[in-house]
């Protein structure tokens, strides 16, 4: 049965090495780094989901650093693994001249597909400073805002449950991490 999913953190306290807590977290793709209260990925590809959740509906939420373009962060939900496999995912995506977009993706067997095909580019008031990201994944509906406003959405059921986390290419980071089961 699926566990209630009620944490957060906010990376103040690193495992050994300025590396994920491994109480709370396990990378599943690429390291993160933990320094100054975020975590940053290093590799091409980072991927880490919260020890021993397995739940549906779910609000995940943090604070989402994109420095550069074609970069991007954000946040996992209904994470199945193995690896770099079978989740959903909410990117902030940095494009030319300080304007961002979100995507929702579903990752499946590794291959990534777009679901929100209705995504519109904005500004970053501040670039290269953190955006509040909020992944709401309740039944099929999956919803993205940023800073409160509905950014992108898309209905898929092919992920029914899983973990959640975060997910960032290197350079970028995630902080204030948050994520509550929907009821």
């Amino acid at each position: 049965a699926p566990t209630t999913l009620t944490f957060s953190d906010n990376f103040a306290t690193p495992s050994s090495v300025n590396q994920l807590n491994t109480t709370n977290w396990l990378e599943q793709a690429g390291n993160f780094t933990v320094a100054s209260g975020a975590a940053a990925g290093n590799a091409s590809a980072n991927v880490a989901t919260l020890y021993g959740a397995n739940n549906a509906n779910v609000s995940v939420q943090a604070s989402v650093v994109v420095n550069g373009v074609g970069q991007y962060a954000g946040l996992v939900a209904r994470y199945q693994g193995p690896a770099n496999a079978n989740y959903y995912t909410a990117w902030l995506y940095g494009l030319a001249n300080g304007q961002m977009v979100v995507f929702i993706a579903r990752n499946s067997g590794g291959s990534f597909v777009n679901l929100s095909l209705n995504s519109v580019a904005f500004a970053n008031p501040t670039p290269g400073t953190a955006l509040t990201v909020n992944f709401q994944v309740e039944g099929s509906s999956l919803k993205v805002f940023v800073n409160g406003i509905l950014r992108a959405y898309a209905q898929d059921g092919l992920l029914t449950t899983g973990s959640v986390g975060i997910y960032a290419t290197a350079g970028q980071s995630v902080s204030n991490f948050k994520a509550a089961d929907i009821t």
